[in-house]
């Protein structure tokens, strides 16, 4: 019953988990590792995944809202220097600096 659901998603809307905050035991975790190994999808799934998103694109708001969260950063000397070798290699390619392909 759809109102039955509606009115139980609003009346647990914001409480926490019931399992929140316990800890899983060793075995648990190794069981949910193994689950998650190597599954790879194979090139039929991609295919379909890439037809999905193809065509999206994110609204102005969405990516003033996903520059804002990445203003203000602090990049250690390493990483500017591998972001530095990057630009450049990709400026010696012929490939354009910003936009497509990040």
């Amino acid at each position: 019953d759809p109102d039955h659901r509606a009115r139980l998603q609003a009346a647990l809307q914001g409480r926490e988990a019931w399992n929140r905050g316990q800890r899983l035991s060793v075995t648990h975790r190794e069981k949910i590792r193994a689950a998650k190994t190597g599954g790879a999808a194979g090139a039929e799934s991609r295919r379909r995944m890439s037809a999905a998103k193809e065509g999206f694109r994110h609204s102005e708001a969405a990516k003033a809202k996903m520059s804002s969260t990445r203003k203000g950063r602090k990049l250690s000397q390493a990483h500017r220097a591998a972001i530095s070798a990057a630009l450049r290699r990709r400026a010696a390619a012929g490939l354009a600096l910003l936009g497509g392909g990040f």
